[in-house]
C-alpha cells in the first residue's frame, strides 16, 4: 500500500462493483470457427467508478467502496482486488440470489474487446443498504454509470450528498480512465538492498489486516461497532466475563494473545477465517488442528448434511460407524479394530486405559513436557486435581532412548505402556522430529517389557502421513489415539489397535452421549477419502515447504536469527534471544494485521486448502511482521 496522501482525502466509491473480467492473450482459434481460446482469465478492480477509485488510493487517497455484490467467486475476486491495493470495502454488501455484475471483455483475434454487460446485482443496492455514517467526511463521491445505481432514485442519491459535511465534488464515471504514468511513490519499511524477489509483495508500510463485510444491521454495509463504538469482539467478551468463568478458557482463550486477537469467529471457507467483525485472514491455526481440508470442504460438509437428515445422536449407532470402522482400518497399517469418542483427551485417555485392562499393569511413561489432553492424569495445569492422579506416571526425555529405559526399569514389572508423540511439539518451544532409532528403541523397549507401545497422533494424524504418523519410519504402536484432523472439524476421536489389544478394548467400559453421533463419523468418512482423492498430504506439504522457504529468507534479509522447527506442514517459529516470547508476540500480532493468523506459542497448521494467493498473502503479512520485529529492536 502507498503511504497516504492527506491532501486527497476520503473518496467515497458509489456503485463501485462491477469488474471487467479480462481474457487474456489469445492463445489459438480452432479452425473453422468463431470461437476464441484464452490462456488467461482474471478479475480486476477496474469496471464502472471502480478503477479510478483504485487509482486513488494508490496515489494515497482514502477510498472508501459502496455497492452491491452477489454470494460467489466473483464477489470474493473483486474484494480482494480492491483490497490489495488499499480500497476499505466494508460497503460492499452481498445480496443472495443474484451473480456479481460483470463487464466481460474478451479479445479478438484483431484486437477488438467486444463489451458483455452482465447486470446481476447492480440494480438491488438501495439506500436503505448503505450506511452513511462511514461517507460522513467524504471529499468526493465518485458515481457508477445509471445502470449501477439503478435502485435508487434522486432523492436517494441527494440524501447521500448532504451527508457529506465538506464541500463534495461529485463525478459519474461510465467507465474510469485507465492509469498513465508512474505510479505514486511508495513508502517501504526495508533499508535498500533488503528487498528479495519471489516473496510477496514488499512495498507495504505496516497496515491492518483485510476487512470484509462483517455481522451488520439489516441494510448497512458495514460491520457494526455497537454501543460506545465497542467492536463486536469486544462487545462479546465483555458479555462473557459475565456468565463464562474468567471470560473464556482452555486453549482457545484470546487472554494471552496479543491485544491485536479477536476472542470471536464469525466463520470460515477455504483457508480464510473472519472474525466477529468481519476481519479476514489466511489460517495457519486450522481451528489449533482439526480443519486439514480447508473450511467447509463441499463434499465433507455434504456427506454431513445427508446424514444430519437420516439422525444423528440416537438411540444406536447409525451403519456410518462400521463403515468409518472399516476405512480406519483399510488405512492405517497398525489398525486392526476402532474404537470412538469425542477428543482427544478420550482418545489418549482409552489407549492407557486399554493398556491397563490387557496387562494388569499400572504404569505409563510419558515425555516430560509432553501434552496429551486435559484430563487430570494429563493436563499441563494441575489445579483442581491430586497427586493420586499422576501417580502412575514416569516420565522420560523425547528422543532420549536411555532415559526411556530408565523410567522403564524404574516401572519395573508394573510397565502397562509408553505414550509418545509422533515428533515433539510442547507448547512454546522449538519443535523437534523424531529420531527414527529412538522410535525403533521404544518399541523394542515395549517388547521387552510386554508393554504397549501408544502412539498420540491426536494433533499430527493424517497430516503428516494418510496413515500413522510413525509409518515413515517404520514403526508400528500396539494402540494409537486420533481426533482433530479426521473430521475435518467435526467433534470425533478414533482409539485404533491391534488384535493383541483387542481383549483389553472389549472389557473396559467407556462411553458418552454423543461419542456414537453419526454426523461426525460421516464427515469421518469423507475426510478420509477426499484426503487420499484430493493428495491432501502432499499439497499440504507441497505449500508448507514453500511457506518454510519464504519465511526464513524473509528472516534472513531482516537480519534477524530464527529457528523454523518442525515438518513443514505443522512448523513453529521462534526468535533467538527472545524472552517470554516478547518478539514472537510482535510478530505474530503484526502478521494477524497483515492478514496471516497465527500463533506466537503454539506450532502452526498448514491445510490442503491453501492455494497460491493465500501464500503470497501470507508472506506479504510475514514480511510486515519481520519489519516490526526489526523496528522493535531498533527502539
Amino acid at each position: 500500500m502507498n503511504k497516504a496522501n492527506p491532501d486527497l482525502g476520503q473518496v467515497t466509491m458509489l456503485g463501485a462493483h462491477i469488474p471487467d473480467v479480462l481474457g487474456r492473450p489469445v492463445e489459438a482459434i480452432p479452425s473453422g470457427q468463431h470461437s476464441v481460446r484464452l490462456s488467461e482469465i482474471r478479475a480486476t478492480a477496474a469496471g464502472t467508478a471502480a478503477g479510478t477509485g483504485v487509482d486513488l488510493a494508490k496515489l494515497g487517497a482514502s477510498v472508501y467502496a459502496v455497492g452491491a455484490l452477489g454470494v460467489d467467486l466473483l464477489a470474493d475476486m473483486v474484494t480482494a482486488a480492491m483490497r490489495k491495493h488499499g480500497v476499505d470495502t466494508g460497503g460492499l454488501i452481498r445480496k443472495q440470489g443474484a451473480q456479481t455484475s460483470a463487464t466481460i471483455l474478451p479479445i479478438r483475434p484483431n484486437g477488438d474487446r467486444p463489451a458483455l454487460h452482465v447486470p446481476g446485482a447492480t440494480p438491488l443496492l438501495g439506500l436503505r443498504d448503505i450506511d452513511l455514517e462511514p461517507i460522513r467526511n467524504s471529499r468526493a463521491l465518485l458515481i457508477g454509470a445509471p445502470d449501477a445505481l439503478a435502485g435508487m432514485t434522486g432523492e436517494d442519491l441527494a440524501r447521500i450528498k448532504a451527508r457529506t459535511t465538506r464541500t463534495t465534488r461529485t463525478t459519474r464515471a461510465n467507465r474510469p480512465p485507465r492509469p498513465r504514468g508512474r505510479r505514486g511513490g511508495h513508502h517501504r519499511l526495508r533499508r535498500p538492498g533488503r528487498h528479495r524477489p519471489g516473496l510477496g509483495r514488499r512495498d507495504r508500510e505496516l497496515r491492518p489486516g483485510a476487512r470484509l463485510p462483517g455481522r451488520r444491521a439489516a441494510g448497512r454495509g458495514r460491520p457494526d461497532q455497537g454501543a460506545h463504538d465497542m467492536t463486536n469482539d469486544q462487545q462479546l467478551r465483555q458479555r462473557a466475563k459475565a456468565v463464562i468463568p474468567g471470560g473464556m478458557y482452555g486453549h482457545q482463550s484470546a487472554g494471552p494473545l496479543p491485544d491485536a486477537y479477536p476472542q470471536f469467529m464469525r466463520g470460515g471457507r477455504g483457508a480464510r477465517v473472519w472474525d466477529a467483525d468481519g476481519h479476514e485472514y489466511v489460517d495457519l491455526m486450522c481451528s489449533y488442528g482439526p480443519v486439514v481440508l480447508g473450511h467447509q470442504h463441499p463434499a465433507v460438509e455434504a456427506a454431513a448434511a445427508r446424514q444430519a437428515k437420516m439422525g444423528d445422536c440416537q438411540n444406536g449407532p447409525a451403519p456410518v460407524m462400521v463403515d468409518l470402522a472399516e476405512l480406519l482400518v483399510a488405512t492405517v497399517k497398525h489398525a486392526d479394530w476402532a474404537m470412538f469418542a469425542r477428543n482427544g483427551t478420550d482418545a489418549t485417555t482409552m489407549c492407557c486405559t486399554i493398556a491397563r485392562a490387557q496387562t494388569g499393569r499400572r504404569k505409563i511413561l510419558v515425555a516430560k513436557g509432553a501434552y496429551h489432553g486435559a484430563a487430570p492424569w494429563c493436563t499441563p495445569k494441575p489445579a483442581g486435581t491430586t497427586a493420586a492422579d499422576r501417580a502412575n506416571l514416569g516420565h522420560y526425555t523425547f528422543n532420549d532412548l536411555a532415559s526411556a529405559q530408565k523410567a522403564a526399569e524404574a516401572a519395573g514389572d508394573d510397565l502397562a505402556g509408553i505414550l509418545v508423540s509422533p515428533f515433539k511439539h510442547d507448547a512454546g518451544y522449538d519443535q523437534e522430529l523424531v529420531d527414527p532409532a529412538f522410535a525403533r528403541g521404544l518399541r523394542a523397549l515395549c517388547d521387552q517389557h510386554g508393554a504397549a507401545l501408544i502412539l498420540d497422533d491426536v494433533r499430527c494424524g493424517f497430516r503428516l502421513h494418510l496413515g500413522s504418523s510413525w509409518e515413515p519410519v517404520g514403526v508400528d504402536p500396539d494402540l494409537s489415539a486420533w481426533s482433530k484432523a479426521i473430521a475435518n472439524g467435526r467433534a470425533l476421536a478414533a482409539v485404533l489397535g491391534r488384535d493383541a489389544f483387542r481383549g483389553g478394548a472389549s472389557d473396559i467400559f467407556v462411553t458418552g452421549s454423543f461419542w456414537f453421533s453419526a454426523v461426525p463419523m460421516a464427515a469421518a468418512v469423507a475426510t478420509v477419502n477426499a484426503l487420499k482423492e484430493e493428495h491432501a498430504v502432499e499439497a499440504m506439504h507441497r505449500y508448507g515447504t514453500q511457506l518454510r522457504d519464504g519465511i526464513v529468507d524473509q528472516a534472513r534479509s531482516w537480519d534477524l536469527a530464527v529457528r523454523y522447527t518442525g515438518p513443514p506442514v505443522m512448523p513453529y517459529l521462534t526468535f533467538a534471544g527472545d524472552r517470554d516470547h516478547e518478539l514472537a508476540s510482535v510478530f505474530a500480532a503484526q502478521a494477524l494485521r497483515g492478514g496471516a493468523y497465527l500463533h506466537p506459542r503454539h506450532n502452526w497448521f498448514v491445510s490442503a486448502a491453501m492455494t497460491g494467493d493465500d501464500l503470497a498473502l501470507v508472506l506479504d503479512a510475514t514480511d510486515q511482521a519481520f519489519a516490526a520485529v526489526r523496528k522493535h529492536l531498533g527502539q
